[in-house]
């Protein structure tokens, strides 16, 4: 198909609309704002706009034809949806968004941004203000028991009327107003907090406007520069594999938590969490929260007698049977089995070591490759897969590439020396040099080797020709620590843009920490309630409170000083024994406490703090005119403090091998490294997220260990 070119104005929600579509739909669409107007309007046959040409002589111009029409590029988007009914339920919120809502919030705020060809009389402002107020009021009552308009994903119809209430949330929406319609409010951010809003119609403040200053306060948006991330592909004829039973996630997971499946016989299968009475069975698969009440009936269940003699929780089962409406509490569904089938008993009860009652973290620790079958191992699970997905889905969709990274290397990325070393000479007699050294030359790689701590020295040498890069993967520290906040082998997210300095660093990290919180929030809220109610109370209005909320900004220099400030006036005193052996002063590396102090008390949210110590920091940080800092930057979050740190990469040559000489390192050693900034050196930044403290941030979990599947730390490694 011909690309399709759209003529209006970035200040118009009928073009937000069309464009919002098309990213959703991977539709190639040209935006022209610069256009001749008389010419498009004879091509056309109106003088409207928008209008959108869709081949030679073929023009739309009604804004809801364009998205109806840019939302069927490809079906496999479902940005139509995916059956008649759907269709025509999304014609219906399409025709309300133009008829009951567009225009009378056009009336109202068009003026106040200064594009209306008209000046609406007192009169018909407050009809208009009244109609608009008639809308939002019928979509909230709807949307009280729907996440989208229709389905379980986000439509065209969601997208047309989000793009119509832009402007009114911009505006003229206070926060009574916000409270008024709170399931609108709620359906709005949801919509406009995605990548694909965002980058058509900017940021929307989670706050409402400020009295007198409403139209001051608005920015113009900024498209971002459209990614040129990988598409999904569909399989032609049809997929082959095809799940052959329905998940507990499909059942529960639904937005009328599985009432439409009443009446209809369905496959489940997952394994026993209980059986009461040898009737009721809990049943979970692993893919939601929540259990599926199984009920068992000997006037009609075929395969009773082998669940008596399956041994109960942890027996795996396959149930085919009828949904019907429970008549029990905490479900609306339950299945009616009419045959079970026990797939595998559990053969020693009385052993398991997951039998149904409260587990410690620590005993979940020994039981690691049995962890999973528990709630907190599950959700924790779940979460973490969430939060992959989501770095994944955040730097394809902005062109970045995915580089794999050596796991063995040669060099010290962050110069601590805490390395493990790789090496095939313990099964021998180990050699040694004249001066009682190990003579790696005999050695597999003839030299030292040692497993990474970190993939950044090694992505870089694609930023410097491939320009937006990143790793994920598994790194590995030889620090004897015990404490909660640290393994032995984690995982980390290391991206890289060059062309870039540290403003670009902290906007990159900003986002990418917002968008995995907010991917969770929108797509694991089952489970974050089950944390927010075992784990960490107030654990969702956290995670809202930064997903939502712009990050402060400090200078190192200036957070020392002001801790140094609030220490004097008795506003806060650290630790005593820490303070003894290393005094808060300019200098010293920030602990845990004196970031959480900062975030949790000063700020009361999320810190970006700058310009560190160069004495502090790894060698490769690019060095600030001063030469003592550094233009490096840590993010800081509540509950946790330091989350992400990044910083400027030294790009001169000299520098650079200067302070790998000081190091005491051999710059042989890191020829590869020099030679980046020996070609065709570029300015680049990057940063690094540990990838389990991201998860443990998401789940309230306390301790490290217990947020990645197989944990290693000092006298541990099992499995």
């Amino acid at each position: 198909m011909a690309s399709l070119v759209l003529y209006g104005s970035k200040q118009d929600w009928h073009v937000w609309k069309i464009l919002v579509t098309a990213k959703y739909a991977n539709a190639k669409i040209t935006f022209e704002e610069d256009f001749n107007k008389k010419e498009i309007a004879a091509a056309a046959g109106t003088d409207r706009l928008p209008v959108m040409k869709v081949s030679d002589g073929v023009y739309l111009s009604q804004s809801n034809s364009m998205v109806r029409y840019v939302a069927r590029v490809k079906s496999q988007a479902n940005m139509y949806g995916t059956n008649p009914a759907e269709q025509s339920q999304i014609d219906g919120w399409i025709d309300f968004s133009l008829n009951e809502l567009e225009l009378p919030a056009g009336v109202w705020t068009y003026p106040m941004l200064g594009v209306a060809e008209f000046s609406p009389s007192e009169e018909a402002l407050e009809q208009a203000k009244v109609d608009v107020k008639a809308a939002l009021e019928r979509l909230n009552n709807y949307l009280k028991d729907h996440t989208y308009l229709v389905g379980d994903l986000l439509s065209c119809a969601d997208i047309a009327l989000a793009s119509a209430c832009v402007n009114l949330y911009k505006l003229v929406m206070t926060d009574e107003d916000r409270a008024q319609f709170k399931s609108v409010t709620r359906w709005f951010f949801t919509c406009i907090n995605q990548p694909a809003f965002q980058s058509v119609v900017g940021k929307v403040d989670a706050k409402a406007p400020a009295g007198g200053a409403m139209v001051a306060n608005i920015r113009k948006p900024t498209p971002k520069e459209e990614g040129n991330g990988l598409t999904t592909t569909q399989i032609k004829g049809g997929d082959n594999w095809k799940r052959k039973r329905l998940t507990i996630k499909k059942l529960l997971g639904s937005k009328d938590a599985g009432v439409a499946y009443i009446d209809s016989t369905v496959t489940v299968a997952g394994w026993v969490k209980s059986i009461r009475s040898n009737r009721f069975i809990q049943l979970n698969d692993g893919s939601y929260a929540k259990d599926l009440q199984i009920v068992l009936d000997k006037d009609v269940t075929k395969g009773m007698e082998d669940v008596r003699g399956c041994g109960g929780t942890g027996a795996c089962l396959e149930i085919v049977g009828k949904v019907v409406k429970s008549l029990g509490k905490g479900q609306s569904v339950e299945v009616l089995a009419d045959s079970v089938y026990v797939h595998g008993r559990n053969m020693d009860s009385a052993a398991y070591p997951m039998a149904k009652r409260g587990h410690s973290m620590e005993h979940l620790r020994k039981v690691l490759h049995l962890r999973p079958r528990t709630n907190v191992g599950a959700a924790v699970t779940r979460v973490r897969n969430a939060c992959a997905f989501a770095t994944h889905s955040f730097f394809q969709s902005r062109g970045f590439q995915y580089i794999h990274t050596p796991l063995i290397t040669s060099s010290d990325c962050e110069g601590a020396g805490e390395m493990f070393s790789v090496t095939t000479l313990l099964e021998k007699n180990v050699p040694r040099t004249k001066d009682g050294k190990i003579d790696y030359s005999q050695d597999f790689f003839k030299s030292p080797k040692y497993l990474s701590v970190s993939g950044q020295l090694n992505v870089e040498c694609f930023a410097c020709c491939m320009s937006d890069v990143y790793t994920f993967g598994p790194t590995f520290r030889a620090e004897d620590s015990h404490t909660s906040r640290h393994l032995a082998e984690f995982w980390m997210i290391e991206p890289e843009i060059a062309f870039a300095d540290l403003k670009d660093d902290m906007a990159l990290a900003e986002d990418f920490l917002r968008f995995c919180i907010q991917f969770v929030l929108d797509n694991c809220m089952a489970d974050l309630e089950f944390f927010d109610s075992k784990i960490e109370k107030g654990l969702i209005e956290r995670l809202k409170r930064v997903a939502e909320t712009s990050f402060a900004h400090y200078t190192y220099t200036d957070a020392v000083a002001l801790l140094i400030e609030h220490v004097a006036a008795g506003k806060v005193k650290f630790d005593p024994e820490a303070e003894a052996k290393e005094p808060l002063e300019w200098g010293v590396d920030l602990r845990s406490e004196h970031e959480r102090y900062l975030c949790e008390k000063v700020i009361d949210g999320p810190v970006i703090v700058t310009d560190y110590p160069a004495s502090i920091k790894s060698f490769y940080m690019r060095l600030n005119d001063d030469e003592k800092t550094v233009q490096a930057m840590d993010i800081l979050v509540p509950g946790v403090g330091e989350i992400i740190g990044g910083s400027v990469r030294e790009e001169r040559f000299d520098v650079l091998e200067q302070k790998i000489k000081d190091l005491g390192q051999n710059p042989e050693d890191y020829a590869f490294y020099l030679d980046l900034r020996k070609y065709g050196s570029v300015p680049h930044a990057g940063f690094g997220l540990g990838f389990e403290r991201m998860v443990a941030y998401c789940t309230g979990m306390q301790n490290i260990r217990d947020v990645i599947p197989f944990p290693r730390w000092p006298g541990n490694c099992q499995n």
